[in-house]
């Protein structure tokens, strides 16, 4: 007897759907929302009936998708393998306690592999097929226009200064196409904080965002903020760079970028990462080496000083 999803043998225990209706979409299909997706298009059952029942069975209430910001999602707490897996969303984190939507209660083992995952006490929420296939439309749809508006199609290329080891462990596993946009953005991070004059740059996550900030003429002015589930590929972006460890997120590292703008133009970066309460922050400081070339000249000094000087 084949083995049917998760979802799959609830709609079947529960004499929702016929098993042999359910097998031959299984067969057809290669995920849980792909098979519930077919389910509805046939009309076995409909998105809004299913939750219904399945909300008074287990004695929960429905809740709206439709209220929820996506903005202020969570995501970045379980990858996106997990979500397509279990066909469950985060929504909400108060605490140890992490809500999210689910189209099946009964997929316990799911949702001990998010605890297992998460560190956190999990919550399922009840929520209909359509409004959460909605939400993860929305999210890949805000995603994919904030990465690639990060710079209106602009290509930036930066000649930074590696030894070979370093050009050995930067693979293209590191960063892969679907990063690209990060790589430009990080980029463009560093030319603008020059361009500006700025002596220092702040990468700083809060609970949903992450905000750069550089340092002009001694004060620090907010730059611009990205959504806080883009800051652990940004900093990753920024450690590998510096020749940091990636996976080490739970103590401070310094490292330096050294960027070459022209065979004669060329700057420092030294970076220094910290762990805080809503992931690990950046400073960079920016040393323009052309800038230590200095002529004796220059530095204020009257002709009879610059005479004992020398």
């Amino acid at each position: 007897m084949q083995t049917l999803p998760q979802i799959a043998q609830t709609l079947s225990k529960l004499d929702l759907v016929e098993r042999d209706q359910l097998v031959e979409i299984t067969e057809q299909t290669s995920s849980q929302m792909e098979m519930l997706s077919l389910v509805f298009e046939r009309n076995l059952i409909s998105s809004m009936a299913l939750a219904e029942d399945l909300c008074d069975r287990f004695g929960s209430s429905l809740f709206d998708l439709s209220a929820l910001d996506i903005a202020h999602l969570p995501t970045d707490l379980i990858e996106s393998g997990l979500v397509e897996k279990h066909c469950v969303l985060p929504i909400y984190k108060h605490g140890k306690v992490l809500y999210v939507a689910v189209l099946d209660p009964t997929n316990k083992a799911g949702l001990e592999e998010i605890k297992f995952y998460t560190g956190l006490q999990v919550t399922p929420v009840q929520v209909d097929y359509e409004s959460f296939k909605g939400l993860l439309d929305k999210l890949a749809e805000s995603e994919d226009q904030s990465l690639d508006s990060l710079f209106g199609g602009e290509e930036i290329e930066l000649d930074l200064d590696t030894d070979e080891e370093a050009k050995e462990s930067q693979t293209d596993n590191d960063f892969d196409e679907d990063d690209a946009p990060i790589v430009k953005y990080v980029n463009k991070i560093l030319v603008d904080a020059i361009n500006r004059g700025a002596s220092d740059i702040h990468v700083e996550p809060f609970e949903t965002e992450l905000r750069i900030r550089f340092r002009i003429d001694g004060i620090l002015h907010k730059i611009t903020t990205q959504p806080i589930n883009f800051a652990p590929r940004i900093v990753a972006r920024i450690k590998i760079i510096a020749k940091l460890d990636i996976a080490e997120r739970r103590a401070p590292q310094d490292g330096r970028v050294k960027l070459k703008i022209s065979k004669k133009k060329a700057y420092d970066f030294r970076v220094n990462t910290l762990p805080t309460v809503w992931g690990e922050k950046v400073v960079m400081r920016i040393l323009d080496s052309s800038a230590a070339n200095l002529d004796l000249t220059i530095l204020g000094f009257t002709p009879e000083q610059l005479d004992l000087y020398k």
